[in-house]
């Protein structure tokens, strides 16, 4: 592929890349799926990752990728209509995203965070960091991220920058979890902006949401309403309703 690349066939690359795998002939035996498992847990404690290694091993695994997966996946998926179209120049104008932030984002991604449909991990842009290499390399990645952030990536490039891997994960009790991966450049230009307006969403959210902007925000809402459900056990008139959305995709 190297070679291929040298040669300047890099259409054909890609081509090749993005082509629809085949799916398995058959499905896998639970016998089969406890080896990889313990595979994937051995590959990923070598890396160091302690804890997603441990994961692997409580996994239910990915459903194979067959007809019937690929069914379930489209019953899940609710069709809405397309967005309507907006002009660059009606968009607000999109904040400066500085080189520190860019290189603060990269460095966030957890270890051995998934690829999207590119192939590419944010792993590959740290490798790249390495001595004499972190300034030129910060400063291209802050050009491309900056152009995402106004907009201005030519259009074609939509179904692989704002696209996603889609996998169809085992549920514990049954049924199918749908996991979306989406593309590294993209969900990087997403953190820096996020970076920039936290301040701004937790002035304007909090406390009526607790899950942007706000510093362990989820366990304060965990404690309160714990507290609020001991002291109210003995009130017939007072419940506390959890409610659990279905599934947004």
């Amino acid at each position: 592929q190297l070679d291929r690349w040298e040669a300047g066939e890099r259409t054909s690359l890609w081509s090749d890349a993005t082509r629809p795998k085949p799916g398995r002939k058959r499905p896998r035996e639970d016998g089969e799926r406890a080896v990889l498992r313990v595979s994937r847990c051995e590959a990923l404690a070598c890396e160091g990752h302690d804890s997603k290694a441990c994961g692997a091993l409580l996994s239910s695994g990915l459903r194979d990728p067959d007809a019937d997966s690929h069914a379930t996946l489209k019953r899940l998926q609710r069709a809405g209509p397309v967005p309507a179209r907006t002009l660059r120049q009606d968009l607000a104008s999109a904040p400066i995203i500085r080189d520190d932030s860019v290189l603060k984002m990269i460095r966030g991604f957890p270890a051995d965070s998934a690829p999207g449909p590119t192939g590419l991990r944010a792993q590959h842009i740290l490798d790249a960091l390495g001595a004499g290499n972190t300034e030129p390399v910060v400063a291209n990645l802050t050009q491309v991220v900056s152009v995402l952030a106004r907009g201005e990536a030519p259009e074609a490039l939509a179904p692989h920058l704002a696209g996603a891997n889609l996998m169809a994960a085992n549920k514990k009790g049954g049924g199918v979890r749908p996991i979306a991966v989406g593309e590294v450049l993209r969900r990087l230009t997403g953190k820096c902006l996020c970076q920039i307006y936290n301040d701004t969403a937790r002035t304007r959210l909090w406390p009526h949401q607790v899950g942007c902007g706000s510093t362990l925000g989820a366990e304060i809402a965990i404690h309160v309403v714990r507290q609020w459900c001991q002291r109210n056990a003995g009130d017939p008139g007072k419940v506390a309703v959890k409610i659990d959305f279905a599934n947004a995709f």
